[in-house]
């Protein structure tokens, strides 16, 4: 184990279970968002009927994620 997994870990400890489900739930949305994406391919022409759909994984490279979701992993629960 790293040390700062260590430290995290011992902090997490020392926090109410409220508190430490909200840091806990906003370093895993940092996992999340800083996870290797495979790299976007803009030299494939678009299909015009897809509409704006064709542009989601340039735009939202986590996927689509609707306000409650987002919220969930910035600000837990």
């Amino acid at each position: 184990m790293s040390s700062l997994a260590r430290e995290l870990d011992e902090y997490l400890q020392s926090l109410d279970p409220e508190r430490a489900q909200h840091v806990e739930a906003a370093i895993r949305g940092l996992m999340a968002m800083t996870k290797a994406q495979p790299p976007l391919d803009l030299d494939v022409p678009i299909d015009e009927s897809d509409g704006l759909d064709s542009l989601a994984a340039f735009a939202e490279p986590m996927g689509p994620m609707t306000n409650e979701e987002i919220d969930r992993a910035i600000y837990g629960s």
